[in-house]
């Protein structure tokens, strides 16, 4: 499992994650609600910038194409894609925030989060400087496969979504989303889908009932609705299933018991599966491996990404036993 000469074009909703740690000792006079005492502040890559995070500390190379805003935030996003070693186009647009989530933290416990962003779709000016830069970057580098990470911010507009996967298929890269539920349809062709339990109801329109009492039967309804090769919904702590348009499908089961925080879990699960597409990784130990990053990941506070080592050795671990 040697992913170093892997390398990924992550395109999608880029964000930052502001931590403020402090202590909560007493009640505001001026209303009913807890003071937080600062002690600390912290930033962390979210969103696409996560999932390209991932990827490098999973010993690949990853690029990152996504839309920020011009403020204090973009000079934050910069050196901090520099401290992970991730190349990145981002395209400035005047009109919208870069994307910041502020979570306030006391004694190891979120009391509050804090959402500073744009949902509106980018213009049709960004939407030209953008798709210029992903047809420059396809061009001139030979990528491994394309990551789509939607999170409905408006970036991953129809326009967008068609444009690159037709380019992708045109130069036989394979294109893996992370979607929402707004132009679901727009992800045809691509070769896998990676909705979690809850937009695979909306996707489907089902109850969770329907659901798990056909699961196997909705996979290869998404499979052939959108022309996948390849689908994947995670189950939170039910684990994850799978499924290929040969018709094989698979289920895994976390062994996961304590969980501290499931933030960034599918950030990782999606660049785990990317990598191990990029091979001839069989079904079902791809289903293994998206269980033992979300574990790494679920088993710690805050966003944290999964090292190359540790998913090693706790594969190795999961998978002897």
């Amino acid at each position: 499992m040697d992913f170093s000469n892997l390398h990924i074009l992550v395109i999608g909703d880029i964000m930052i994650d502001q931590y403020i740690y402090g202590e909560i000792n007493r009640i505001s006079p001026e209303a009913p609600v807890s003071i937080l005492d600062q002690n600390s502040r912290e930033y962390k890559l979210g969103g696409a910038a996560n999932v390209a995070a991932n990827l490098v500390t999973l010993s690949s190379n990853a690029t990152l194409v996504g839309v920020v805003g011009m403020d204090d935030e973009q000079s934050i996003l910069q050196e901090l894609l520099t401290q992970h070693s991730i190349e990145a186009k981002l395209i400035t647009d005047s009109d919208r925030p870069t994307t910041l989530k502020t979570r306030l933290v006391a004694r190891n416990q979120q009391v509050l989060r804090v959402d500073r962003e744009s949902k509106l779709p980018i213009s049709k000016s960004v939407e030209d400087d953008l798709l210029s830069a992903i047809t420059s970057l396809i061009a001139a580098q030979q990528f491994d496969a394309v990551i789509l990470q939607d999170y409905n911010k408006g970036v991953l507009t129809r326009r967008v979504i068609n444009a690159v996967i037709t380019q992708c298929n045109n130069h036989r890269i394979k294109v893996m989303v992370d979607p929402k539920f707004e132009n679901i349809d727009a992800y045809d062709h691509a070769y896998f889908l990676k909705p979690n339990k809850k937009e695979a109801l909306t996707i489907l329109s089902c109850t969770t009932e329907q659901f798990d009492q056909n699961i196997e039967a909705y996979c290869g309804q998404l499979l052939r609705d959108l022309d996948l090769d390849e689908v994947w919904i995670t189950l939170g702590a039910d684990g994850v299933v799978g499924m290929d348009k040969s018709g094989q499908f698979v289920s895994a089961k976390t062994t996961t018991k304590d969980v501290v925080d499931v933030c960034g879990a599918g950030d990782a699960v999606i660049a785990i599966l990317t990598l191990l597409s990029c091979g001839d990784t069989p079904l079902q130990e791809k289903a293994s491996a998206t269980n033992t990053v979300g574990e790494i990941v679920c088993s710690k506070s805050g966003v944290v990404n999964v090292g190359y080592q540790e998913y090693i050795t706790q594969h190795n671990a999961t998978t002897q036993h």
